[in-house]
């Protein structure tokens, strides 16, 4: 059976709850998930991992300059992957992701700029499109 870890860093719980709207469709396609906080993931559990999404929310100014918080950040710039794992990001946001996404392909360790799928929601919620790209995403192994 297939693993995934989704990891998060939330300031408000929305983007904890997005975490876990990705898990429910991941274990609807027959995935094992586990949903951690920057604060509660351990290196084994990536370790296991066929999928990891690395996740949060938006800070910076309304339109421009979006980037991770400093926690997730050092979290991710730290942590091993292993080499046949897949990566997924996932953001929330207030009015824009902007320059999020860049910012947060920058940090994962080994990772080239355009293959990462991107996530995004306001209320926390996938969109009927997201549900569809998940699915074929892991299937696709």
């Amino acid at each position: 059976m297939k693993n995934a870890v989704i990891i998060y860093q939330s300031k408000g719980g929305t983007t904890k709850q997005f975490g876990f709207e990705i898990a429910s469709i991941l274990n609807e396609q027959g995935l094992t998930t586990r949903v951690c906080s920057v604060n509660e993931c351990s290196e084994n559990d990536l370790q296991e991992a066929d999928f990891i999404f690395f996740g949060c929310w938006t800070k910076g100014l309304m339109i421009f300059a979006q980037h991770p918080d400093r926690e997730w950040t050092n979290f991710v710039s730290s942590v091993k992957i292993p080499e046949t794992t897949r990566i997924g990001l996932f953001a929330t946001y207030k009015i824009a992701t902007g320059t999020m996404f860049s910012r947060m392909r920058r940090v994962i360790p080994g990772v080239k700029q355009n293959s990462v799928p991107e996530l995004k929601s306001k209320s926390g919620q996938l969109s009927k499109e997201d549900k569809s790209f998940l699915s074929n995403y892991v299937g696709r192994l």
